[in-house]
């Protein structure tokens, strides 16, 4: 019953106000609703305290309408936290939440934990409560960071008194509710330019950080910089006291004033459209406000993550200049590790397979001079326009680089990594040369379950699993022990890992820590910061070790930075993982012997776990271990991308991330890198999935965005025909000598190897120059005698003319033959074979490294419909039985009105029209020919039926599974036609299947695929 108005009015005068109800309170969250008496206009803030000390703070104001609807308390007062993670050590807890201002305990807000519930580690693990950073956001005058552990730090001035400060801002990436942040202003008093401590301590330790060096000057204003209409940008500023004052600045763009105009208080500019970078300075030249324009034109704050205030100032100091000279000098003479010869040989433009020493000589005699920096750490021009003194400094000749400013501030003290910078060129282009080496065993380490969860982050985070999930990966991880343990690498490449982040700061050192506990150790981590606001930074700097590159970005997306990474990378291999997720150690060991067991499959992917966290405690999802199969890939991602590896080639060749898109890039990245390359699935659990939606991740931020549908576009736009194209950076147009003779036993030329060999001449047209040869009389071969086929020598020099260049495709004759003769180089030949995948090229030198085709593309135009329907048989064993065989299947045809044909291999295969397509036999039992029909009429939209394979990755199940095919349980003459009988009278679901099987023929084996799959063949024997 509803209480009337009045009545309600009068309750809440005269009854005493309610604090607040705790709906739930549990091991993982508390959630509920509260009101301060004394201020009901404003969110309540509670305190949690578990076993009598303050832990963390919470603010009620989460729009809660049942409450409001009682007149209990305004709209916006509800919570819902998550607990600390300690909580889970196994240990008995008290815990109670209470109001902050005086303490009054909330309804429900009581709660004991009872030693063992929920237990994830041993209590002896549990790491100190206590955590968090501080820093001196300059561009704000604040001291500001973040703590856990506490609802409050406290802060002193040099050698004053502590004062309290209470947690009172919400931090990304800690969920909702809860508030672990500070940021406390500059008082005035300490503005007047000198240099200043803050200590910021916690329980009466120092947070991280702490002691800060500040140094303001007490007339430098507080700006805000808004984007107006056009590229006009608006300045107004306010005072130590918050007063508005007229700006007195000047705004440079690329280290250039703007011509500003002034309205009252207000300045305005006019950004030019090249401009990236944008500092403010007052009218001394002493810098006030740095800010990155973005693509879309908006601005990022530059400034905090900026460490060196010495940049700052109008003009740099003598002494820091002298400094920076002596140590560029030494460096000159003795670079370190930030001397990157393969960078500054593509930026200079010197030869392919330039010396490393000769790259530093060139680099000391000419590239200094050009401002070519030592490496991709640091961007000169972004450089000297963000710090306006540093480039008064270069142009005055006190300085000679900026890179040697930074030689004295530290790593990273320019902040010059906005961007790529537009003369900085991806470098190679293609794999470097095998190394000749003999590679020791590698140093397993110790199994998981040996290890506790401090000697191991991926054994720290599996420890958080049910027993019986973690007995799972456990028994997955002894076969990849096996696998690695018994499988020596040939060869040991460089891996680039591409990890982007945004403010990731609290989960990214414990990705990059499961990269420092790979097995396989010849990597570089490529950190790409996204423009992070939070001590990403300060995060990655702190894990010391050489292989690990940050580097920061314009703001942009994950796309973006991924890219950013990508064109910086060095390595031969590329790997990814992000700042959330975690691989096992033996994770890239692992995939680098699968890269090495198929070459001719560039990109490999493993299973993973897929975990998520709700509240404290980890749920497996499942483990996911989706084999390679195209067709249902078209329809939803199954290759997560931190479970990819692939060659640096894939990326040069097809590029890298859509950053038009907002999210589901991975998925549109593995469909044209698979479209073309196909993929090995490696069964071997390598990843770490987390989920976590207090995290604030792309999947759940962007579920709104239109994603799904572009990456379905754009699927669509390739199934039309508008495949990627391989960017091969060829010499020249690459020859292709295409052999034709009879195969094993025959003497003549087999028709259906006539028609292989012209698609195949046409397809390499398209690439380069094409020389056709045939063992046998064939129209448009230049013609050679069969009575060769006896005398392999006289063969072989008849064929030189033709072979002493190029690469050699050998359509139908043995491998055997081939081999014989002398003058062909098993190096630069391919034959045609068949295998699960489709036809394949396979080397003549090692057939281990076939290279897929997916179906010699046959140009099919129909003849007229029958007057009867029809079956096409392919499949057929052509042995002593295939006579009795074919009798049988005709007379069953025959029982149901049907016409039965088999391929002639020929001509007129390809103008055959029949309603139903009959495949007797596994896909890869069949022959080239008979699998190009095949496709070729799939084109067409013909149905067909096929038997279902013993691997659940042929292509007969994934067609069977998308229902492009009928299945065929069984083979037996009378069953097939009973059941095809049927079939042809429902006609809904024939044109159902006719549709399905042009879809899934342009998924895998559009003509414009065959193209790109030839051509990477090509580069394989030509140019690799």
């Amino acid at each position: 019953m509803a209480v009337p108005p009045r009545l309600r009015a009068l309750a809440n005068r005269l009854l005493p106000k309610a604090v607040g109800y705790v709906d739930r309170f549990d091991i993982d969250r508390v959630a509920g609703w509260a009101v301060d008496p004394a201020e009901p206009g404003r969110p309540a803030r509670l305190t949690l305290h578990v076993d009598g000390r303050h832990e963390m703070n919470v603010l009620a104001n989460l729009p809660r309408d049942d409450v409001a609807q009682t007149g209990a308390a305004p709209l916006n007062c509800g919570f819902d936290a998550a607990l600390p993670a300690r909580l889970r050590d196994g240990a008995a807890h008290k815990l109670e939440l209470r109001l902050e201002r005086d303490g009054t305990l909330l309804r429900g807000g009581r709660l004991k934990l009872s030693a063992g519930d929920a237990a994830l580690v041993p209590a002896p693990w549990s790491a100190s409560p206590l955590d968090g950073l501080c820093w001196f956001d300059r561009d704000r005058g604040a001291v500001t960071g973040w703590a856990t552990g506490t609802g409050h730090v406290e802060l002193a001035w040099n050698d004053g008194a502590a004062t309290r400060i209470t947690l009172d801002r919400e931090v990304p990436g800690f969920g909702a509710s809860s508030q672990h942040g500070f940021s406390v202003p500059v008082p005035p008093e300490l503005r007047g330019g000198g240099t200043h401590l803050a200590h910021v301590t916690v329980e009466g330790g120092p947070l991280q950080g702490s002691p800060l060096r500040v140094s303001l000057t007490g007339d430098r204003p507080v700006l805000t910089l808004t984007p107006a209409t056009g590229r006009r940008l608006e300045i107004t500023a306010r005072d130590a006291t918050g007063t508005a004052v007229a700006p007195e600045v000047t705004v440079l763009a690329e280290g250039a004033a703007l011509d500003a105009e002034t309205e009252g208080l207000t300045l305005t500019v006019t950004l030019p459209p090249e401009a990236r970078h944008l500092v403010v300075t007052d009218t001394d030249g002493a810098v006030l406000a740095r800010r990155v324009v973005t693509p879309g034109h908006a601005l990022e704050d530059w400034s905090a993550d900026l460490p060196a205030p010495e940049l700052d100032a109008a003009r740099l100091d003598e002494d820091l200049c002298d400094r920076a000279r002596a140590a560029f000098d030494a460096f000159r003479d003795d670079p370190d590790d930030r001397f990157d010869p393969a960078w500054v040989a593509a930026t200079m433009g010197l030869p392919e397979g330039t010396l490393p020493e000769d790259v530093l000589h060139e680099w000391r005699e000419e590239g200094i001079a050009q401002g070519v920096p030592p490496g991709p750490g640091i961007d000169e021009q972004a450089a000297r326009a963000l710090h306006p003194a540093l480039a008064r400094a270069i142009d005055e000749g006190r300085l000679p680089s900026a890179f040697a400013a930074e030689l004295v501030l530290g790593r990273g003290a320019m902040g010059s990594l906005t961007g790529l910078a537009r003369a900085h060129r991806p470098v190679g282009r293609a794999d470097p040369p095998p190394v000749p080496a003999e590679p020791p065993a590698t140093d397993l380490p110790l199994p998981s379950d040996w290890q506790t969860p401090a000697e191991g982050i991926y054994t720290a985070w599996l420890a958080r699993l049910s027993e019986a999930d973690r007995a799972r990966a456990l028994a997955d991880e002894r076969a990849m022990r096996r696998d690695v343990a018994t499988t020596p690498l040939a060869r040991r490449p460089l891996v680039s890992i591409i990890m982007p982040s945004w403010n990731r700061a609290f989960t990214i050192a414990e990705a990059i820590q499961s990269v420092l506990e790979q097995s396989y150790d010849n990597w570089e981590l490529l950190v790409c910061d996204d423009a992070s606001e939070d001590r990403t930074a300060d995060v990655v700097r702190g894990m010391d070790d050489p292989r690990i590159r940050y580097m920061r970005f314009l703001k942009s997306n994950g796309a973006g930075a991924r890219n950013n990474g990508l064109r910086f990378a060095r390595g031969e291999i590329i790997a990814y993982l992000d700042s959330d997720n975690l691989w096992h150690p033996l994770f890239l060991d692992r995939m680098l012997r699968a890269l090495e067991a198929r070459p001719g499959t560039p990109i490999a992917y493993s299973a993973y776990l897929d975990t998520e966290t709700i509240g404290a405690r980890v749920h497996l999802q499942e483990v996911s271990r989706p084999a390679f199969r195209p067709v249902q890939l078209s329809g939803k991602n199954f290759m997560d991308l931190n479970s990819i590896v692939h060659h640096r080639r894939v990326f040069d060749w097809l590029g890298g991330f859509d950053e038009a898109l907002p999210r589901l890039q991975d998925w549109d990245l593995a469909l044209r890198y698979s479209s073309i390359f196909g993929a090995h699935y490696v069964d071997r659990i390598g990843v770490y999935y987390r989920r976590n939606i207090a995290w604030g991740q792309v999947t759940h931020t962007q579920m709104g965005s239109n994603a799904q549908a572009l990456v379905g576009e754009k699927t669509r736009a390739r199934l039309a025909g508008d495949h990627d194209r391989l960017a091969i950076d060829w010499p020249a147009p690459p020859k292709t000598t295409v052999l034709l003779a009879p195969p094993p036993g025959q003497r003549g030329l087999d028709t259906g190897d006539i028609a292989l060999a012209r698609s195949l001449a046409d397809l390499a047209r398209e690439l380069g120059p094409v020389d056709c040869v045939a063992v046998g009389e064939a129209e448009g071969f230049a013609a050679l005698p069969p009575a060769l086929l006896d005398e392999p020598a006289r063969l072989s020099a008849a064929l030189a003319p033709h072979v002493a260049q190029g690469a050699v495709v050998a359509v139908g004759p043995a491998r055997a033959l081939l081999r014989a003769l002398p003058d062909l180089d098993p190096a630069r030949t391919l034959t045609l074979d068949q295998a699960l995948p489709g036809t394949m090229l396979v080397p003549l030198a090692d057939a281990a490294q076939a290279l897929p085709l997916g179906a010699v593309p046959l140009t099919s135009s129909p003849g007229a419909a029958p007057s009867q329907p029809g079956f096409l048989v392919l499949g057929l064993r052509r042995d002593a039985g295939h006579a009795a065989r074919l009798q049988a299947l005709r007379q069953a045809a025959d029982r149901i009105g049907v016409t039965l044909q088999t391929a002639a291999r020929g001509p007129a295969d390809l103008a055959l029209h029949p309603s139903l397509m009959l495949v007797l036999r596994e896909l890869s039992d069949l022959d080239p020919y008979e699998f190009a029909l095949l496709q070729a009429l799939k084109a067409r939209g013909v149905p067909l039926a096929v038997p279902p394979e013993a691997d659940p990755a042929g292509f007969g199940n994934q067609w069977i599974e998308a229902r492009a095919a009928f299945s065929l349980s069984r083979t037996d003459p009378d069953w097939v036609f009973e059941k095809t009988a049927k079939l042809l009278s429902d006609a809904g679901t024939l044109a159902r299947l006719s549709e399905r099987a042009a879809t899934s023929h342009a998924i895998a084996f559009h003509p414009a695929l065959a193209r790109e799959r030839l051509a990477h063949a090509l580069w394989w024997v030509l140019a690799r």
